[in-house]
C-alpha cells in the first residue's frame, strides 16, 4: 500500500511540473507574438477626416509661409551683394592710398636752397584748422584795414560781438585755442614757430605745414598787431612772447602784461621770450601767475632749476608747460632739427606730453615736414598747443 501511494505522489508531482511547465510556454509564446505585431496607425490612431474648409486654410498657410522663404532668401542675397560692393570699394580705396603712398615721398626731395624749400612744401597737403575768428574781438586799428580777404571774406565781416559776460567768463585759452584733436590715448607734442621778423609766411606755405602750429609774435608795436592778425585769419594759434627787464618788480610785470595782452589780444598763452625772464624772481613768477590766472591765458616757460614758476601757476589753476627743447637756437641743420624731434617725441612717451620751439625758417620747415613723414613720429599725436598747455 505505501509502495502505491509513493508512486501516485510521484506520478501527481511529475504531472504538476508538466503542467506549469507548459502554462510558462504558453504564457511566453503569447508575449512574443504580442512584440512581434507592428501596430496599425490606421488601427490604433485613427485620423479624423478634415473638412474642405480646413483643407483649403493648410494650403493657404503653405503659401504664406513659401513666400516668407521666398522673401527671406531675396533679402539676404541683396545684403550679400552690398556686402560685396562695400568691399569692392574699401579695397579700390585701399590701393589708390597704396598708389599714393608708392610716390617719391617729400623727403626724398632734398631741396638745397630756402626757395626750393619753400617750393616743394608746397606739395605737401595738410590738414586745416578753424580756430573760430568769431570770437575775435571788434576794435580794429587802421592797419588791420589794409588786410588781404580770408576765403573770399573780408576779415572785418568775420567779427561778432560777444555778450560781455561771456567775453569775461570765457578764458583766453579756449576763446581764441583751436579744436582739440582726438589722441586716442596717445602721447601729444606741440610745436611753436617764432616769428620775430614779421615775415608773414604766404598762405601756400602755411597750408604746406603738415601739422598743427602755433606763431610766437613779440607785442611791441602794431604791426606785431597786424602780424597776430594774419595768423589768425589764417587758421593758427599764437602766442605773445613777453621780456621784463632785469631787476623788475610786481608793478614793472603788471604794466609790461598790460601791454602785451592789450596789443596781442587773440593769444592763448604768454611765452617767454629769452630763457627766465619769468622766472627771474619768486616776485616776477608769481605776479605774471596771478594776472594770467585772471584772464584765462596759458604760460610758457624755459627749464629753470626746480621750476617754482611752474609749480606755482599749475597751483592756482593757471594752463602751464614748459618747454622741452629749442630746434634751432644755434643754427643748426635740418639732420639736427630732426633729432631733437626725435628726442621730443621720447619725452612726450615718457611724460604724456612735449613743446618743442624753433624759428619762422626754411630749414626748420622742412625738417618738420620731412620728421611728420618718418614712422617715429607716428608713436605720438600732432596737436594744438592749447590742447598741450590743457594736459592733465
Amino acid at each position: 500500500m505505501r509502495r502505491s501511494f509513493f508512486s501516485g505522489f510521484i506520478s501527481g508531482l511529475i504531472l504538476g511540473v508538466i503542467f506549469i511547465a507548459g502554462l510558462s510556454i504558453y504564457i511566453n509564446l503569447k508575449e512574443a507574438a504580442k512584440v512581434g505585431k507592428e501596430p496599425s496607425v490606421a488601427e490604433d490612431y485613427p485620423l479624423e477626416q478634415s473638412s474642405e474648409p480646413e483643407l483649403e486654410a493648410i494650403a493657404d498657410q503653405e503659401k504664406v509661409e513659401k513666400q516668407k522663404t521666398t522673401d527671406l532668401s531675396t533679402s539676404t542675397l541683396e545684403s550679400f551683394e552690398n556686402s560685396k560692393s562695400k568691399e569692392h570699394e574699401k579695397a579700390q580705396g585701399v590701393t589708390q592710398a597704396d598708389q599714393l603712398l608708392q610716390t617719391p615721398s617729400f623727403s626724398q626731395q632734398n631741396p638745397k636752397s630756402e626757395a626750393e624749400t619753400l617750393s616743394f612744401m608746397g606739395q605737401i597737403q595738410p590738414p586745416k584748422f578753424d580756430i573760430g575768428r568769431q570770437n575775435q574781438p571788434i576794435n580794429k586799428s587802421p592797419d588791420d584795414l589794409s588786410m588781404p580777404l580770408v576765403d573770399g571774406i573780408s576779415y572785418r565781416e568775420e567779427f561778432v560781438e560777444l555778450p560781455v559776460s561771456t567775453m569775461i567768463l570765457q578764458p583766453a585759452i579756449q576763446k581764441y585755442g583751436a579744436p582739440a584733436v582726438d589722441t586716442a590715448g596717445k602721447p601729444v607734442i606741440s610745436i611753436v614757430l617764432i616769428d620775430d621778423q614779421n615775415h608773414r609766411l604766404a598762405p601756400s606755405i602755411l597750408e604746406a605745414i603738415p601739422l598743427p602750429v602755433a606763431f610766437a609774435v613779440p607785442s611791441e608795436t602794431t604791426a606785431h598787431k597786424s602780424l597776430m592778425r594774419y595768423y589768425r585769419n589764417q587758421g593758427f594759434e599764437v602766442v605773445a612772447l613777453v621780456d621784463y627787464r632785469a631787476g623788475a618788480k610786481a608793478q614793472d610785470v603788471e604794466v609790461v602784461l598790460s601791454s602785451v595782452l592789450a596789443n596781442i589780444t587773440d593769444a592763448v598763452a604768454v611765452m617767454e621770450s629769452v630763457a627766465g625772464t619769468v622766472q627771474m624772481s619768486r616776485e616776477t613768477s608769481t605776479q605774471t601767475s596771478d594776472i594770467l590766472q585772471k584772464t584765462g591765458h596759458g604760460l610758457i616757460l624755459y627749464e629753470k632749476g626746480l621750476n617754482t614758476g611752474l609749480q606755482y601757476a599749475m597751483k592756482i589753476g593757471v594752463p602751464a608747460k614748459t618747454i622741452y627743447r629749442m630746434l634751432d637756437n644755434q643754427q643748426e641743420d635740418e639732420k639736427a632739427i630732426r633729432r631733437f624731434l626725435d628726442g621730443a617725441a621720447f619725452r612726450a612717451r615718457q611724460h604724456g606730453h612735449a613743446i618743442v620751439v624753433g624759428h619762422v625758417r626754411a630749414i626748420t620747415l622742412s625738417a618738420l615736414a620731412f620728421w611728420n613723414l618718418q614712422e617715429r613720429s607716428k608713436s605720438i599725436v600732432k596737436v594744438p598747443l592749447s590742447q598741450v598747455l590743457l594736459f592733465k
